[in-house]
């Protein structure tokens, strides 16, 4: 209502777009053209045209829309700021400035002075950011806005409807905004020039209200086809024409309904009624279902109904109310979510209640610096300030807390801040000399929930003058945090007004460090500015390079060190529609972007330079629908999602052709009432939880049908005990933690009881770790010391050693990394385990490009100049050591090389493997072709040795069947799952043979049996029992009917100290001999130090073992008890390999990457040699009579062993790497092996499987 003057309208909620509880009223904002002035320098300008229902004049886009300036009104003293906000001010002539009764708060300052080189005076408003704006003070308009800097935007006006309208805006170097509202009466055209010429523009269309004009619809910038859409209505008995309904681009809208007679007007009011929305129904687009809120209000209102107090003209009503006056509404969205608000007479939200369907769940309140006792004059400035929030959360059976609590100081500063983990921050400020803003912050302590200072910022800062005479402003000197202090330096000649007060100069003092400096340079070109940053220390430095428009600020250009460069191209909307990549001035790349409406969804296509284009969907407001990837003519969709009322994503469906037919993978969620998913219900069915109870302080997470894991929390939202659950919900361990004062974890307990404890540093890293477990003989324990570089905040690890004291009273002392770093942070030296690398000869992108080896050869490192990937890698003196790689565009390799091996690869149009050829030796060839799904399923291979795999998948995408072979030998394994998609049997057959195997689960969803079934007879089955820690404590293995019992044994740390195998086949020993008992002892370092076999015979010996003092974990020497068993010594290359296998007296030799390259005896008689390829994979062995062994694989899985005549292709993880194909001179064969959890090899349908196939003792 016109000159209803009331503090609930200076509320954000009212102010921004949507229904405001507090008034009832319906608000719209439309985003235009916005500028930021003076090259960049600002101020910025937002040309955001807005709609209350307050407003009933007309400057130019139709009735009670307006734009975002600051006003005067000199006959009701009324000031309107730019945010919205509207106060009346008085004149104090003791401060010689004005004042706002109604805005307490110190962060503006209001003069009154006169206009340069006339008689007419100005508003002068400070803002306690700095910038300044002048007003009119006859005419109420705002002339000229400043920045803190006093950089300028000017105003300019004529005459619309008898007022003064905007119909510029521009800054010093000619970009301007230009309001055209003459040229016809029924558009408004806004556009934006720079230097005169017209860049883009929007219009404004209006139609007849009847005596007035109404804003129907506003294009985006130079899009006529984009456009938001208003509709309005009369409303006779209160006679107001009020806004119904805003429809965006995209089709998402707004509609609400109004009762006519809402808020009653106390006593004395120029009106009895005030309307009240009571209904907005809000359309998301077809994709999204309708969401409807409906709101109810108090009769006591915000106008001041039923108050103690009458009407007063200029005045809000309630500020003068009786302290208990309240009023109140409540909003239900959807008829299920109900939300009540309560509001003081200083309109302050004093509690917020939310409701489920009925059920109350949450209840905020608020407590302000506001004394309700009193009247608003004496009120403290930052009355409508929190000081404390409380949250309670409920359900059927506890209640808890969540508390956060500030102080504010009179110029709105948060001064301090206890959040609700108990963490406090408390800001200090400095009053500026000038303003009398206390704005300028001089330190930030964080303290913990002792009130213990645990962090600590502090801050110095120097005076400029401003361009704006008469004025200052600061920029930063020191800053300084726990004792890193950086230095700041700023241009400061005024007369170079572009870079006038921009930072010049960085550098960061770390003690006993070289300095880190950044400088910075801007050089203002006639349509852009260049930016760049020098970064040096020492002798080493590196640029980057970035290009910004003057008009949007967008990065228009950039260029890497590495000499990279990207241009990006935008349209009328500011979004990307290309983006180019150059390398030596040559095109690289390109990408291109281009968006349009279609029905009411949004359309984005992205397309490369190699032909693929992303299509990507989303609603009216924003949310992801679906992707597809189009190829030529081709469109295959990727996924769809669906979504509720609320936005949140309800199902995801993944898409994919399997060739013969459509997959469709739908994944649904669930959430609380706080808006967390609580349940993912997978497309097989699996339901997984993940719930946690505010009030409880719970959360729990699992698998329904399996075991789950339930986490304890404190007050201060840490995870205080977690507690593992079987799937019968007994309870099998739990893990209890404990924090420090600052919320860090400082001691925790293994599932076996043993004790971790940690020490931090000022930055939070873990500096110290404590480790104490009972051993095998008495309480031990070791710690962990860490350092880090200095320079920064990382985790760039220093040096890693490890102490302690044994059982037996051995002291541990030893290094496990050391770390070295260069002047920029990055690692020049680690030594690890006695080994010292050294990276050196970085590039410009601070990839290292040379490493010395601890044998002393340097391996070197060239990359791609784009993609940044290894395109070669040598090492020094060793030519047979090179390593080459090509990339397609994608960054796909489509060929590398060794020594022995190179390899050629394609892919199919969505990046999918489709031929891998490789030539070994120089001069043989063979490939393997492959055809996948778009989604990356494997459909069919033919491998190097011809053999061939076709697999098929269940409605879930689980393989279902694999066929394997060739004409001569074919097999084929049927595999099927549980609910959970875990494998749980195994059909194979191969013409000969038939294997079934059988998986079960425990109750802690462990695997508790395997059994096999040949030809119909039982022949090998395997039995796991576990102890409470999810350890196996004994493993029953059945063959034929003879059983094999062993039985394990844990200390604290989860480490076997115990084994013990009962039954006619123990397993044995390298040499044949039969183990029944084994008992370990370890060190600190996890190696065995001395080991206790029991033989079957009687026999029975300890191993002690040797390990090197400066390499903890390098084994020197073995001795034993009995004198059957002969000692051991080892000996270890510069790389670290042993050299040397002294049973048998064999010498091992390695190349420069670690990897075994020869085999020799105690005559230097070649048994066997080895080759890799450009990956690292074993891709040739030679034996001693030159017998050639070539290894091919599939990404990085085996698949194909050939040697003369004959050849091996093995089935992979599809089937569990249980199908292997042989063929040699005697024919073509398949066998299916019997392998345990761990892959290990039991036995195979090529042999009969008997009571003395594999066994293998807890090491392997």
């Amino acid at each position: 209502m016109k000159n209803i003057i009331s503090n609930a309208y200076n509320f954000s909620d009212f102010i921004n777009s949507g229904v405001d509880n507090r008034t009832g009223s319906y608000s719209a904002q439309i985003k235009l053209l916005s500028i930021i002035g003076n090259r960049l320098n600002g101020p910025y300008f937002d040309l955001t045209v807005g709609y209350n229902i307050n407003n009933f004049t007309d400057i130019g886009f139709g009735r009670g829309w307006s734009l975002p300036l600051s006003s005067f009104d000199n006959v009701n003293s009324v000031l309107s700021l730019r945010n919205g906000q509207q106060f009346k001010i008085e004149w104090n002539s003791t401060e010689n400035e004005y004042v706002t009764p109604y805005r307490k708060l110190k962060d503006i300052r209001i003069h009154y002075v006169s206009t340069p080189g006339t008689e007419q005076g100005e508003i002068k408003v400070i803002n306690a950011s700095g910038e300044i704006e002048f007003i009119d003070w006859k005419e109420g308009t705002l002339n000229r806005l400043y920045s803190a800097k006093g950089h300028q935007l000017r105003f300019s006006y004529t005459n619309y409807n008898f007022q003064r309208t905007l119909y510029k805006v521009e800054d010093s170097f000619g970009l301007s905004i230009n309001i055209d509202t003459w040229s016809d009466e029924w558009l408004t055209k806004i556009s934006l020039y720079n230097k005169g010429s017209l860049l883009k523009s929007s219009t404004i269309r209006k139609i007849s209200g009847g005596d007035f004009k109404r804003l129907a619809d506003a294009t985006l910038p130079n899009r006529e086809d984009l456009y938001f859409q208003f509709e309005y209505s009369w409303f006779n008995e209160i006679g107001m024409d009020l806004l119904l309904k805003t429809t965006y681009p995209a089709g998402y809208s707004e509609e609400v309904t109004y009762y006519e007679r809402g808020f009653l007007m106390p006593d004395g009011a120029p009106a009895k009624y005030v309307p009240q929305v009571t209904k907005m129904i809000v359309s998301q687009g077809s994709a999204l279902p309708i969401r409807t809120h409906t709101y109810t209000y108090s009769d006591k209102n915000y106008l001041g109904f039923a108050s103690d107090r009458a009407y007063i003209a200029g005045e809000d009503t309630l500020f003068k109310a009786a302290q208990d006056y309240k009023y109140s509404a409540i909003e239900t969205i959807d008829n299920e979510i109900e939300i009540q608000k309560t509001y003081t007479k200083y309109h302050l939200v004093e509690q917020e209640r939310y409701l489920s369907k009925g059920v109350l769940y949450q209840e905020v309140n608020y407590e302000y610096y506001a004394n309700n006792a009193v009247g608003i004059e004496y009120q403290v400035p930052q009355y409508t300030f929190l000081k404390k929030k409380d949250i309670s959360f409920f359900n059927a059976s506890s209640t808890s807390k969540s508390l956060e609590f500030y102080q504010f100081d009179q110029w709105g500063n948060n001064i301090e801040h206890t959040d609700e983990r108990g963490i406090t921050t408390i800001s200090e400020y400095e009053l500026s000399s000038q303003n009398k803003f206390k704005n300028i912050p001089l330190s930030q302590s964080i303290l913990d929930r002792g009130r213990n200072v645990v962090h600590k910022k502090e801050f110095t800062y120097k005076t400029l003058p401003s361009l704006l005479d008469d004025h200052t402003f600061y920029v930063l000197k020191t800053e300084e945090i726990n004792g890193q202090k950086t230095n700041y330096q700023f241009y400061e000649n005024r007369q170079d007004i572009e870079v006038y007060g921009k930072k010049r100069e960085e550098s960061s003092v770390v003690s006993g460090t070289t300095p880190m400096r950044y400088s910075y340079t801007y050089d203002f070109n006639h349509d852009h500015l260049v930016y760049q940053v020098l970064t040096e220390n020492g002798s080493l430095h590196y640029s980057n390079t970035e290009h910004y428009d003057f008009v949007d600020s967008q990065l228009i250009y950039k260029k890497e060190p590495e000499g990279v460069e990207v241009e990006v191209n935008y349209d009328e909307l500011n979004q990307i529609n290309k983006e180019r990549l150059f390398k030596s001035n040559s095109l690289y790349s390109e990408k291109t972007y281009q968006s349009y409406i279609d029905s009411d969804n949004y359309v984005l296509n992205i397309e490369d330079s190699e032909g693929e284009t992303t299509v990507q969907t989303y609603s009216a407001n924003g949310h992801v629908l679906s992707m597809a990837t189009k190829i030529g003519s081709n469109n295959t969709l990727a996924y769809t999602n669906q979504y509720d009322g609320f936005g949140q994503k309800i199902s995801t469906t993944q898409y994919d052709n399997l060739g013969t037919r459509a997959l469709e993978l739908t994944t649904r969620y669930e959430y609380d009432l706080y808006g967390h998913i609580n349940r993912t219900i997978y497309p097989s069915g699996a339901v997984e939880i993940s719930q946690f109870d505010y009030a409880s302080r719970t959360h729990t997470k699992g698998i329904e049908g399996k075991g789950h894991v339930i986490s304890h929390q404190d007050e201060w939202g840490n995870t205080i005990l977690e507690q593992y659950f079987d799937r019968a919900d007994q309870l099998l361990y739990q893990i209890p933690y404990q924090y420090d004062l600052t919320n860090r974890l400082i001691r925790t307990e293994t599932s076996r009881g043993a004790v971790i404890e940690f020490k931090y540093d000022a930055f939070d890293r873990v500096i110290e770790k404590e480790t104490r477990f009972v051993g095998k003989n008495a309480s031990e324990s070791f710690v962990d010391r860490m350092s880090y570089d200095k320079r920064t905040k990382e985790e760039s690890l220093t040096l890693h050693t490890r102490e302690g004291l044994l059982g037996d009273n051995e002291n541990t002392h030893t290094t496990i990394i050391s770390n070295q770093y260069d002047d920029f942070g990055r690692l020049i030296e680690r030594q690890m385990n006695g080994l010292r690398y050294q990276y050196k000869d970085y590039d410009d992108s601070n990839r290292y490009q040379s490493v010395v080896l601890p044998n002393g050869h340097s391996a070197t490192y060239t990359y791609h100049p784009v993609l940044g990937l290894v395109t070669k890698q040598e090492i020094s003196n060793d030519s047979s050591s090179t390593r080459s790689f090509d990339y397609n565009k994608r960054g796909l390799v489509v060929s590398d090389a060794a020594s022995m091996t190179s390899s050629q690869y394609e892919y199919d149009a969505f990046g999918n493997p489709s031929k891998k050829t490789v030539t070994s030796l120089g001069a043989t060839t063979e490939n393997a072709t492959f055809s996948y799904s778009a989604k990356g399923l494997l459909l069919s291979m033919r491998d190097f040795t011809g053999n061939t795999k076709a697999l098929t998948y269940d409605d879930f995408g689980r393989v279902q069947q694999l066929v394997f072979g060739s004409r001569d030998a074919t097999a084929v394994i049927d595999l099927s799952y549980d609910q959970f998609d875990r494998l749980i049997s195994q059909h194979y057959e191969d013409g000969n043979d038939q294997i079934e195997m059988y998986l079960d689960y425990g109750i802690n969803d462990m695997e508790s049996s395997r059994r096999w079934v040949r030809n119909g007879q039982e022949t090998l089955k395997m039995e796991l029992s576990y102890d409470q820690s999810m350890r196996i404590i004994e493993r029953k293995t059945t063959i034929n009917g003879a059983v094999q019992t062993e039985t394990f044994d844990y200390d604290q740390l989860g480490r076997i100290t115990e084994f013990v195998s009962e039954g006619v086949s123990p397993p044995k020993d390298v040499v044949g001999r039969e183990v029944v008992k084994q008992q370990f002892y370890y060190d600190h370092f996890d190696n065995i130090t001395d080991l206790t076999t029991q033989y079957q015979n009687g026999v029975v010996n300890t191993e002690s073992r040797i390990f090197d003092t400066d390499m903890p974990t390098r084994l020197l020497n073995i001795y034993n008890t009995h004198r059957d068993f002969s000692n051991q010594s080892f000996e270890y290359d510069a790389l670290g390999n042993r050299v040397n296998l002294s049973q048998r007296d064999y010498q091992l030799n390695y190349n420069n990457y670690g990897q075994l390259s020869e085999i020799r005896d105690a005559q230097e008689k070649v048994i066997r040699t080895y080759h890799y390829d450009a990956i690292g994979m074993q891709s040739v062995s030679v034996d001693a009579l030159g017998n050639i062994a070539q290894l091919y694989y599939h990404h990085d899985e085996l698949v194909a062993i050939m040697r003369a005549n004959e050849s091996m292709a093995f089935s992979g993880a599809h089937s569990g790497n249980a199908l292997t194909i042989s063929t040699d001179l005697k024919g073509t064969k398949a066998s299916y092996s019997y392998l345990d959890g761990t892959n290990s090899n039991l036995g195979s349908t090529s042999e009969l499987v008997t009571d003395t196939s594999s066994s293998y003792l807890p090491f392997g």
